[in-house]
């Protein structure tokens, strides 16, 4: 995926004041957009969930909305395991989120805008139809 547009969007965002720090996130989105294989998505995974929240209790930052709409990007930009990734890590995100966080509304729009694409990925075959089908429960949930 060509670099220009995580770097722009990364620096759209002001990340200071998010509850997360902003060299941790953006690092880790970039990273994210960069994913090939499962074994990259895995270390990407768990880092954007560390930068944007607390992995290991489930616990966001304010900074997982904004990240929310630059992992939607990610995943209508590629077509293997960034994708795939993207949405899992949107899937953990709308989970945790509670309903009072500022967070959990953004987060909440930007899959709504990805619905219909969602949809289109859980009909077709594979890990990443289930992860978006996955997804798509977790909008409903």
């Amino acid at each position: 995926m060509p670099e220009d547009w995580i770097d722009h969007a990364l620096t759209a965002v002001d990340w200071r004041g998010l509850g997360a720090d902003p060299t941790a996130v953006t690092a880790a989105l970039r990273q994210l957009s960069w994913v090939t294989t499962e074994a990259a998505g895995d270390t990407a995974y768990a880092e954007v969930l560390d930068a944007v929240g607390h992995n290991h209790s489930g616990e966001l930052f304010d900074a997982a909305g904004p990240a929310a709409a630059i992992l939607v990007d990610v995943a209508r930009r590629d077509n293997g395991w960034a994708r795939r990734t993207a949405i899992e890590v949107l899937v953990d995100c709308l989970y945790w989120a509670r309903p009072e966080q500022h967070a959990a509304a953004v987060i909440r729009a930007a899959v709504t805008n990805y619905r219909d694409e969602l949809r289109a990925l859980a009909a077709g075959p594979g890990a990443t139809a289930r992860s978006a089908t996955e997804l798509l429960q977790a909008l409903d949930a």
